[in-house]
């Protein structure tokens, strides 16, 4: 459990900062970046909404497929911890989201060239003819993100406990 537990402090420490600002970025946030990339040069060939689209896909999918990987292998710590992950993700996804009428972010936080160029969610949304509503989605995804956050310290928390209570029965 010692080993765990600045781990299961580091998601607290991430949970809190995201609660305050939804845009915090935290040391996974140039993974989620990069995956985001990443699946935009995946789904390129694909063109079109899909190829813009990939970006968020992909950089959800891989958490998520951690995710099921870890609870199939039975590594719950490991699980807790990953929710964790994907709670930066969504949250990142989320803001991107919500972002998409005024584009106000920086590029290092959408991951594109959004001031000058496309942003992601504007043509999606553009498309889909919900551009509007685009903070309420927004503020939906981060709404999944704080829930898997608040999942994930909950879930380590009662295992580190669990662990720390048996490492004491054993003296």
């Amino acid at each position: 459990w010692l080993i765990r537990s600045p781990l299961w402090i580091y998601c607290a420490y991430v949970g809190v900062r995201q609660l305050m600002n939804p845009t915090y970025q935290s040391l996974f946030s140039w993974l989620n970046i990069h995956l985001h990339q990443i699946g935009h040069w995946l789904f390129e060939s694909a063109g079109g909404e899909l190829a813009v689209a990939g970006g968020a896909i992909f950089q959800l999918a891989v958490p998520m497929a951690a995710l099921i990987t870890l609870i199939y292998q039975r590594k719950y710590f490991a699980t807790a911890f990953h929710l964790g992950w994907l709670s930066t993700s969504l949250m990142s996804v989320g803001a991107y989201m919500g972002d998409a009428r005024h584009k106000v972010l920086s590029a290092l936080l959408a991951g594109d060239d959004v001031k000058e160029g496309v942003h992601d969610w504007q043509f999606l949304f553009g498309k889909m003819g919900v551009i509007t509503s685009s903070e309420k989605i927004g503020g939906f995804i981060c709404a999944l993100g704080h829930f898997a956050m608040f999942l994930s310290l909950l879930g380590g928390g009662f295992l580190l406990w669990q662990m720390f209570s048996l490492s004491r029965m054993k003296k």
